[in-house]
């Protein structure tokens, strides 16, 4: 087997366009589809008119099977020769996005400590920077994981 290297394909022109179309397919699928559907989904294959397309989830691939004919079409109108397309689910693919925690309500105890530990500060700038970190600490934090010091 003859391995050539792609810009010595592209200089060459006979095989340019598929080369080409290979590497824009994402961008292709991303122009021919929503952007929703660009985000749950990742074309990876593209041999012989058959798209092989990998998803996030369960409910985009139902969601995507449905649409096939129609995504079809688009890719076809953006310049390729889609015959088929075979979505398959790939969980990876799904974007991890950490919860968000809600701020705590500051409890009459931490308010009670945080005047208590900024009494000895005489600097009265520093006394109000080091109560803002205590109030901006007790909205992430509890009173009992600053005390025993163990934070979720």
């Amino acid at each position: 087997m003859l391995v050539r290297k792609i810009g010595d394909i592209i200089k060459d022109g006979r095989e340019s366009s598929h080369v080409a179309k290979f590497f824009n397919l994402s961008a292709i699928w991303r122009a021919a589809t929503t952007k929703n559907v660009a985000e749950a989904s990742v074309p990876v294959k593209l041999r012989d008119g058959n798209l092989l397309v990998l998803v996030s989830d369960g409910i985009w691939l139902t969601e995507l099977n449905y649409m096939k004919d129609q995504i079809i079409g688009r890719l076809n109108e953006h310049g390729l020769s889609i015959k088929t397309i075979t979505f398959k689910g790939a969980p990876a693919l799904a974007r991890y996005e950490k919860p968000q925690r809600q701020p705590n309500k500051i409890t009459e105890q931490e308010n009670f400590y945080i005047e208590k530990f900024a009494e000895p500060i005489d600097n009265e700038n520093l006394k109000a920077s080091f109560k803002n970190a205590m109030r901006a600490y007790f909205t992430r934090y509890t009173f009992e994981e600053f005390i025993n010091g163990t934070f979720k």
